[in-house]
């Protein structure tokens, strides 16, 4: 298997592909399109965050928890859901800029198996 160290990264990828009927070559497009769409995921949350706007970054962190689960990125997926969890009970942006780096190592970490996998 082409992903044998997936979990050094904090990558169920046996699970991810089990949901794409183990097409490899589905699973490197997806996560090339991941890498496109949140290289730049803290400068934009930032913004979002410096704007006021809480249902944007209530959004932006809920699809990055749906995204990074589909694509097996589970330590991801775990910050991101606590992350997440949080902001339901209490849109509060004070601290989400406090906690947001708790999703800077995992999605670094995916970001490195996606340069290293799908690139």
């Amino acid at each position: 298997m082409a992903f044998e160290d997936a979990q050094d990264y904090g990558v169920d990828a046996p699970k991810a592909l089990m949901l794409l009927a183990n097409n490899e070559d589905l699973y490197k497009r997806l996560l090339t399109i991941f890498k496109e769409d949140y290289a730049n995921f803290f400068s934009d949350i930032s913004q979002v965050i410096a704007d006021g706007d809480k249902a944007k970054a209530k959004q932006m962190l809920h699809t990055l928890k749906g995204v990074a689960g589909n694509l097996g990125a589970t330590e991801l997926f775990d910050e991101a859901k606590n992350l997440d969890e949080h902001m339901k009970d209490e849109l509060d942006l004070e601290w989400l800029s406090a906690n947001i780096s708790a999703l800077e190592a995992p999605l670094n970490k995916v970001l490195a198996f996606i340069d290293k996998h799908a690139s």
